[in-house]
């Protein structure tokens, strides 16, 4: 009698191919997140909230010009605030992501070409409503901003005392 032999299954384990496809979904989460706050610093939206922001600090109404981006280095060609009484003439940063993982826009440098203060601004009556982004999203969105250095070589102050 023949006896026909019987193929043995390879056995492979699940492991290197579950640890191949969490790691690959791990990947794509980074980079896409990465491409996800480079668009959000890109967006109007970014520049309004950064005005907004910088307002509420000023007391005042602030506008910056539409920004340029260069990676993560930004210029704005002027900022106002409170009507003209603060001015500032092309402005340059740059921004670390490795703040977000602490919630807030990491800022290194800012440098400000001409800063021009006409008096200071004067109170506002009533305060805006602030514009917090709401939802799932929105809460990885740094609220704060730090800052390590701002040079400004061109600085002009102008006081009017009125009596």
């Amino acid at each position: 009698m023949s006896r026909r032999r019987r193929k043995k299954k390879k056995t492979t384990s699940l492991w290197p191919r579950l640890i191949a496809i969490t790691s690959a979904c791990v990947i794509l989460l980074l980079f896409g997140g990465y491409q996800w706050i480079r668009s959000y610093l890109k967006s109007d939206d970014f520049r309004l909230f950064l005005s907004q922001r910088i307002g509420e600090e000023l007391n005042t109404d602030a506008n910056f010009a539409p920004f340029s981006w260069n990676g993560l280095s930004v210029k704005s060609p002027t900022f106002t605030a409170s009507e003209g009484a603060i001015e500032a003439d092309t402005i340059q940063a740059e921004f670390r992501l490795s703040g977000i993982k602490r919630g807030v826009w990491e800022i290194p440098l800012i440098r400000i070409e001409s800063l021009s203060i006409h008096g200071l601004p004067s109170a506002r009556e009533e305060n805006s409503p602030s514009s917090d982004p709401t939802g799932f999203i929105a809460r990885f969105i740094p609220q704060k901003a730090e800052f390590k250095d701002i040079v400004v070589p061109d600085l002009n102050i102008e006081i009017n005392e009125t009596s």
